[in-house]
């Protein structure tokens, strides 16, 4: 019966993929090029997108056939290597010449599926070949392979910073990354450049936020916060719990969990007992959810009472606790800590993790009223619990890293550069809290659609699949960088004059003519970039009079 089942689903699994599945420009037997996304939508506006215009304008130029198809990801957003598999299978039959497989999710697809298929010739975009689990490059015989050069992609990014009239610049990396160490040892490189080059003092605040050592206190701080009964408008009443969590002052109306403490060895929970302690109100007015579950809503209203949880004696052998096997953390994953004052849920968690708080019970005299959370910066924690105005709630651990960019910003940093950080979308969360102009430079695509995004450094995956596809190299990779074209700055054109819309020369208002010398510079290969060791010191790749470094790492 199970091997019926498999192979429905796996008809199914094969239609469900051509009805995802794009294409333009049929060959009388099938595709040259198939490109497959990262899931994403082929107008993604990002990496999806840029990769197709270079298909498309391949093809047209040269009067190939070409299509695309769109997997679906797992509930997790991956692209299982299975899953990977049933595509290339589906470009195979349509006799694809080229398969162009655009980032690093597919780099572990290329080391284990594409020596099977040896009469098509892969494309790697900005990922390498490697084992799950190992990153060390294998080379496959039928995949080319497209690496971005982040230092110079850095370069132009710091040196453009400077040239803007910025002074105070700012970077978040990640010492795990070896492509975050180069884009911040390239912006260092050019800003220091730059600075040197305009003669104008220049700091950069220089973070790498996965650094054991990073001086700067990740700590979440949460308050429970209480008020006098007497300032509260509303009519109040006293909920006493015995044997559970739940005790507190509150208003009339409200919704309360009570929750039983857990039994002792020999005993379990069998119900709860409810008693009115305001004279002449019968128990009975006591109105909770139910008398059986260990965790139940009490309605306040009537009465001020007492609920008390009662347990019985067993002989029963306990029951040995069912646990939840832990996923495994990832080892370059940071733990955040979380200090939690007036109540219970302190500790180490990370990213994604659930944290349940519990509010201490009041003082006579006192209620809850809500939580508060600072960081040890007294810097918004971006935690959005459940409930802030509930005792006991509960929230995801979020990416704290935002918090050291706002620091940078706190400090007067002007501009935050995230390249080659996997959370480089930090630059821009931290962006938003803040009253007066800050900016964040993008990084990879055009991120200008984001808050405040002054500008990218882009790497144009059109531009390097087409030289890729016009000059395929078995086996091999293709730099990708300012020589070919395939990085450059938003907002800044090599070109001085442009056409108009009646076809006259023009200025081009876009033109940077200190840009423009730089990137023919780097072009040329007339700079000795250093790139950066992981976890190495970007103050040992500059020399400069005018850049000030501040690195954030305990000496």
């Amino acid at each position: 019966m199970k091997k019926v089942i498999s192979a429905v689903l796996a008809a199914l699994m094969v239609i469900g993929c051509l009805s995802f599945a794009g294409c333009a420009k049929k060959g009388s037997e099938g595709y040259d090029v198939v490109m497959i996304t990262d899931g994403s939508a082929v107008n993604d506006g990002a990496y999806n997108e840029s990769a197709w215009n270079g298909i498309k304008k391949y093809g047209d130029e040269n009067n190939v056939s070409y299509r695309y198809y769109q997997p679906s990801p797992d509930e997790n957003g991956k692209l299982s290597v299975d899953t990977i598999k049933n595509y290339i299978d589906l470009a195979a039959k349509d006799n694809a010449k080229f398969v162009v497989l655009p980032g690093e999710a597919f780099a572990v697809s290329a080391y284990e599926i594409a020596p099977a298929y040896s009469d098509i010739n892969f494309i790697l975009v900005d990922a390498m070949p490697h084992a799950e689990k190992d990153e060390t490059v294998r080379f496959q015989s039928n995949v080319m392979c497209i690496s971005f050069n982040a230092l110079e992609a850095g370069f132009l990014a710091g040196y453009s910073a400077v040239i803007d009239g910025f002074n105070k610049l700012g970077y978040l990396g990640a010492v795990g990354s070896k492509s975050s160490g180069d884009y911040g040892a390239g912006f260092a490189q050019g800003a220091a450049f730059a600075a040197d080059q305009k003669d104008i003092p220049v700091v950069l605040d220089y973070a790498n936020y996965d650094a054991s050592n990073l001086n700067y206190d990740y700590a979440v701080n949460i308050k429970a916060v209480y008020k006098k009964v007497s300032e509260e408008k509303e009519k109040t009443f006293k909920v006493k719990v015995e044997g559970g969590l739940g005790s507190g002052v509150y208003t009339d109306g409200q919704n309360v969990t009570i929750s039983a403490n857990p039994a002792s060895e020999g005993k379990k929970f069998d119900h709860w007992e409810t008693k009115s302690d305001t004279e002449g109100v019968r128990d009975s007015k006591v109105n909770i959810s139910s008398k059986s579950d260990e965790s139940m809503n009490l309605l306040v209203g009537d009465c001020d009472c007492t609920i008390t949880a009662v347990y019985e004696v067993t002989d029963e052998a306990a029951e040995e606790e069912t646990q939840e096997e832990e996923a495994p953390k990832d080892e370059n994953a940071f733990a955040f800590e979380v200090n939690v004052e007036n109540g219970t849920g302190s500790g180490e968690y990370y990213a994604g993790e659930k944290v349940q708080i519990v509010a201490d019970a009041p003082k006579d005299g006192y209620m809850f009223e809500k939580w508060e959370s600072v960081d040890n910066q007294g810097l918004a924690t971006g935690i959005a619990m459940d409930n802030e105005y509930d005792y006991t709630t509960e929230f995801e651990m979020v990416d704290r890293i935002a918090s050291v960019a706002e620091k940078m910003y706190d400090d007067g940093t002007q501009i935050v550069f995230g390249g080659g950080n996997p959370t480089s979308d930090s630059v821009f969360t931290a962006t938003e809290n803040f009253d007066y102009q800050v900016w964040a430079f993008g990084s990879g695509t055009d991120e200008h659609s984001k808050s405040n995004c002054y500008a990218s450094v882009v790497n144009d995956y059109g531009a390097a699949v087409k030289l890729a596809l016009e000059g395929y190299m078995p086996g091999g990779v293709l730099s990708a960088n300012c020589a070919n074209g395939c990085i450059y700055v938003t907002g800044k054109s090599l070109e001085e004059y442009k056409k108009d819309k009646k076809g006259n020369e023009v200025e081009n208002e876009e033109y940077n003519g200190d840009y423009a010398m730089i990137y023919q510079a780097l072009a040329d290969g007339k700079f000795n970039l250093v790139n950066m060791e992981s976890g190495g010191d970007v103050r040992n790749a500059i020399e400069s009079s005018c850049l000030t470094v501040n690195y954030w790492i305990n000496e």
